[in-house]
């Protein structure tokens, strides 16, 4: 429902602060051009102007026609930030500098980029730049015409809630509630005036609760039954009083002052017994105390209030009693809602199918169930509307569809959310990065805050920690943050619990039985407990690094789990052999487990049962060859065999892993064999890096796209080029993007086929390691171009420090001087349009 554009208004106010703040440090010094502060002050007030037009451009950007105008908004955030990410570096330079404490050190800084002053005089130019594309996008929307989607009025509040006529409503689940509600409003009453607070989050259904109870038969005995709707972060008393005076038979003239409306309010609570509901009330701390001294007679009277909020703050600052806590609706309930919504029964086909599953994603959420209902209801026969039901997000789903053909699922958080100030709503957004059902640690989430800049203290005297804390608590009022307590712990679907020092697991996860993923890396667990099996739905499961970790127990019972990650952890000694169970496991790393040198033949046999597993890890391990049976994994795409020191061969049926993509055999030194390759027709990339004893390259790779055999003996090469022209061994050239050869001392390399052959391999985009570049990528192609491009020198030899990237794309090579000077008619006619005598560093990965 927000996207990355929606915070504009939150990040121009942010970065017009921070520019605000720093002016008058800057006109305090020395400055190398008059126009510093005067691009500064420009731009701050090209901001500030910009937040009050960006209030309204992202209250009215939602729609599909309205997509110029969000992209409109996401160019001044980007904007804003890249201006604030300057000053940043300004400053930091600034502070280098001047932290030095030697003059040594200064006189390195002075020379250097990280001078303030001539950070200062880059900054200028830049500014001023800035600048001048500010005020460019500041006129935009007057010039491609989308001012009028600028200025129209959006009322999200006219229609977020029904009005209290309607008495025919229908409330699933909720007669408990009504019945509590009846009691505290017909009590009699012993002091003043009673206020009652119904509050809960969004959408659990406390205004048609709030009906129900105003239409109650029971309630005729109040002499006049008053419904007011209070505008959402907009609680106007007079309006608040205008609207209870005129539902009864007093009469207030047009022109009363506030205070004269006030003392009508006050006569009619006294003079009559009245029922009062205040729909919908959210707004200032000041301004919920003066509507409740409004509203308090100081005297004894049979009138009730009941008042309907979202902020649990709001419901405390207004009641007189405890506030009455609205819960979720059972899933029968959440059934029964979407069943009538949807007009469709449990004997619907496409109900039995998805019916349940969109009903449990309700989260016992009324205004969810009736949401959804209206969405299969508008075309309830076509499978694919069921299926988004059940899938899709849910403001993309509402974003599909017209509103008058559903029932609109998010005016009412879209008042919440505009109503924020922008700092605490630059603070919300940022919890998005985190996974949905997750437990965020408040602590961290406060130091992240004030790490990225976003605490901003309203009055400049709070710390920014006790301002944090204020943003949560404000967060935590009106639910779009809560507070877990041990029974909602049930729910949790994702739990990070990594790096801490806890030794064994708390009982109380045996309970969490809807958790999906579990991530226990870097702690010092030494077993996993046996209740590990409850968790049915976990299929995520992360042990990395736990260096203590011994006992796998119930890990083959996991039967949904698709993600495990058990690598760096060196006390394990044994894994369970019934692994075959776990046949939905897609990732399976087990690299460097020390104490589990090799794995037996029944394991490695059971590793074929695995039928989904695509990506498995094994490297470090100290086998010699892998058993016959491993080409069974048919499903296998990617395979770390690196590091395995004593590995000698891979078995013929190594061949049959027909979806093999990439293969990682890098310093495998007593590797000399690699057995059949002819049927790995998807590998694209291979790593034969430090196999010192390989013998041959495979055939026949003709998708190969990444070769890299660095540091291999001499014979790989000698056996290419002792090939013919037409040998299958260079048949992998035509699709060949890299090629690493550095480190390999043999002198014959440039008369391979593997790389002697490059005319016409247009997709070959670098190779290193050669004594001399072939001649075929110094001569123009049939299309008359040079087939060189700009390319990452490799770090080569001092014996072997030619490099070269080619390609059809761009006429550049990258040569060192020493090239030059072994073959002066390196490039014919000048053609190479740049020529560098420095080679970078290259840093060659072995993990695929």
């Amino acid at each position: 429902m927000v996207g990355t554009e929606m915070l504009a208004a939150a990040a121009v106010s942010q970065v017009a602060r921070k520019i605000g703040e720093i002016i008058g440090a800057a006109q305090g010094e020395v400055t190398l051009c008059c126009s510093f502060s005067d691009d500064l002050e420009s731009i701050k007030d090209t901001l500030v102007y910009l937040e009050d037009l960006l209030k309204n451009a992202e209250r009215n950007s939602f729609g599909s026609e309205r997509a110029n105008l969000r992209h409109w908004l996401a160019q001044i955030k980007s904007l804003a930030f890249d201006i604030e990410d300057m000053v940043d570096d300004y400053y930091s330079s600034k502070e280098q500098f001047e932290g030095s404490s030697s003059y040594a050190q200064k006189g390195s800084l002075f020379c250097s980029l990280s001078n303030p002053v001539i950070s200062k005089v880059s900054m200028v130019h830049k500014m001023k730049s800035k600048r001048e594309l500010l005020q460019t996008r500041q006129h935009l929307p007057n010039q491609y015409h989308f001012i009028s989607h600028i200025n129209s009025v959006v009322d999200f509040d006219e229609k977020q809630t029904t009005s209290y006529r309607n008495s025919d409503i229908t409330l699933f689940g909720r007669d408990r509630d009504l019945e509590n509600l009846m009691d505290m409003i017909m009590q009699k009453s012993v002091s003043e005036i009673s206020i009652i607070s119904i509050v809960g989050p969004m959408g659990l259904g406390k205004t048609s609760l709030a009906q129900l109870v105003f239409n109650d038969a029971r309630t005729k005995a109040f002499s006049f039954r008053i419904w007011v709707h209070v505008s959402m972060g907009n609680v106007s008393l007079e309006k608040i009083g205008r609207d209870i005076v005129s539902q009864t038979t007093e009469r207030i003239e047009g022109n009363m002052q506030l205070q004269s409306i006030k003392n009508a309010v006050q006569t009619i609570l006294n003079k009559y017994s009245c029922l009062i509901v205040l729909d919908s009330l959210w707004g200032k701390d000041e301004e919920v105390n003066e509507l409740k001294q409004m509203l308090l007679t100081g005297i004894q009277t049979e009138s009730k209030i009941v008042v309907t909020t979202h902020s649990y703050k709001v419901a405390e600052l207004v009641s007189t009693v405890p506030p009455y806590k609205l819960s979720a609706l059972s899933e029968d309930d959440c059934l029964n809602i979407f069943s009538q919504r949807a007009m469709a029964g449990r004997g619907d086909p496409l109900f039995r199918e998805y019916g349940e599953e969109i009903v449990r994603r309700c989260g016992g959420t009324p205004l969810v169930a009736n949401f959804l209902g209206s969405v299969v209801n508008a075309q309830r026969q076509r499978r694919e509307i069921w299926k988004a039901a059940k899938d899709k997000e849910m403001w993309k789903i509402e974003e599909d569809y017209p509103e008058d053909k559903i029932s609109p699922l998010f005016p009412s958080f879209k008042i919440i959310y505009y109503n924020m100030p922008h700092e605490l709503r630059l603070c919300f957004v940022y919890c998005s990065i985190f996974p949905k059902g997750s437990v965020i640690d408040k602590k961290k989430l406060i130091q992240q805050w004030i790490a990225l800049d976003m605490i901003e203290s309203r009055h400049g005297t709070l710390p920014h920690d006790v301002t944090a804390e204020k943003y949560i608590d404000e967060l935590k009022a009106i639910y779009f943050l809560q507070v877990i307590e041990r029974h909602q712990l049930k729910q949790l679907r994702y739990l990070d619990a990594s790096t801490l020092s806890i030794t064994t697991l708390p009982p109380q996860f045996s309970s969490f039985n809807k958790l999906q993923a579990l991530d226990l890396s870097e702690t010092e667990l030494m077993e996993l407990p046996s209740f590990l099996s409850n968790l049915k739905g976990l299929n995520y499961l992360n042990l990395q690094g736990c260096q203590k970790l011994q006992e796998l127990k119930s890990l083959d019972l996991l039967h949904d789990l698709h993600y495990l990650n058990l690598s760096c952890c060196p006390e394990v000694r044994s894994f369970p052999e019934s692994i075959e169970n776990l046949t939905k496991l897609r990732f399976l790393n087990l690299s460097w487990c020390s104490k589990l040198p090799t794995l037996p033949n029944r394991l490695l046999q059971s590793f074929a049962s695995l039928c989904s597993l695509v990506d498995l890890n094994l490297s470090g391990f100290e086998f010699q060859m892998l058993p016959e049976f491993f080409g069974n994994i048919c499903s296998l795409q990617y395979l770390n065999l690196s590091e395995c020191s004593k590995l000698e061969e891979l078995p013929q049926s190594f061949g049959q892993l027909a979806y093999l993509k990439a293969l990682n055999l890098s310093s495998c030194p007593d590797l000399k064999i690699l057995g059949s390759f002819e049927c790995l027709t998807s590998l694209q990339f291979l790593n034969l890096s430090n196999c010192t004893s390989l013998e041959y390259l495979p055939l026949c790779l003709k998708k190969l796209q990444n070769l890299d055999v660095s540091g291999c003996q001499d014979g790989i090469v000698q056996s290419c080029s002792s090939s013919s022209g037409s040998s299958p061994t260079h048949q992998f050239s035509e699709q060949a993007e890299q090629v690493r050869l550095s480190i390999v001392t043999s002198e014959i390399i440039p008369e391979a086929p593997v790389i002697g052959d490059l005319k016409g391999k247009k997709k070959l985009a670098s190779a290193s390691g050669l004594d001399v570049v072939p001649e075929v990528v110094t001569k123009p192609n049939e299309t008359g171009d040079t087939p060189l491009i700009p390319g990452r020198p490799f770090s080569l030899s001092s014996s072997h420090s030619s490099s070269f990237a080619s390609s059809s794309r761009a006429p550049l090579a990258y040569v060192s001087s020493s090239d030059v000077s072994k073959n002066n008619n390196l490039v014919p006619n000048g053609e190479i349009t740049g020529i560098s005598n420095t080679l970078d560093n290259f840093t060659h990965n072995s993990n695929i």
